[in-house]
């Protein structure tokens, strides 16, 4: 590609040549944004792995909450059993009391 063209103005030439600092500024500015891109990516993904396995953590920690939740209602059912077991007896013992006065 020539430098001017034939059908510039007499005496007046358009120079259209890009300079290098031009092109490799551009350069250098996809490169700068490629490698901001792949460092951002790698953060990002360290990141999903931490909150993951946080997951995975949390997870576990419910289920055994919800073990500890389970057994001690199946000890509050025994123990509502009894309390109503000891009630009854008291409310025979106070009936028996009452009719021998």
């Amino acid at each position: 590609m020539a430098a001017h063209r034939t059908d510039d103005p007499e005496g007046m030439t358009i120079d259209r040549k890009i300079p290098l600092w031009g092109v490799l500024s551009f350069a250098a500015f996809i490169v700068g944004q490629g490698l901001l891109l792949w460092n951002g990516q790698n953060l990002q993904a360290a990141e999903l792995r931490h909150q993951s396995e946080q997951l995975h953590e949390l997870t576990v920690q419910v289920k055994a909450m919800a073990a500890q939740l389970n057994t001690k209602d199946a000890i509050d059912v025994k123990q509502d059993l009894r309390i109503d077991e000891l009630e009854r007896r008291v409310l025979t013992v106070e009936q028996i009391k009452g009719l021998r006065q």
